[in-house]
């Protein structure tokens, strides 16, 4: 019995880490997208 509420509980946790690990991926090129525009706009000051 407590080797398969420990298998059980692991199952739970993976699945929330992926869950959630996927969530960001679905998110990640608006994230993504803006970290670009604030490095990029200082290199541009810098440039002229």
């Amino acid at each position: 019995m407590g080797i398969n509420d420990g298998a059980e509980g692991a199952v739970l946790v993976i699945n929330g880490l992926l869950s959630t690990f996927f969530f960001f991926i679905a998110r990640m090129p608006t994230i993504s997208s803006s970290c670009r525009n604030k490095e990029l706009i200082p290199v541009e000051i810098e440039e002229i």
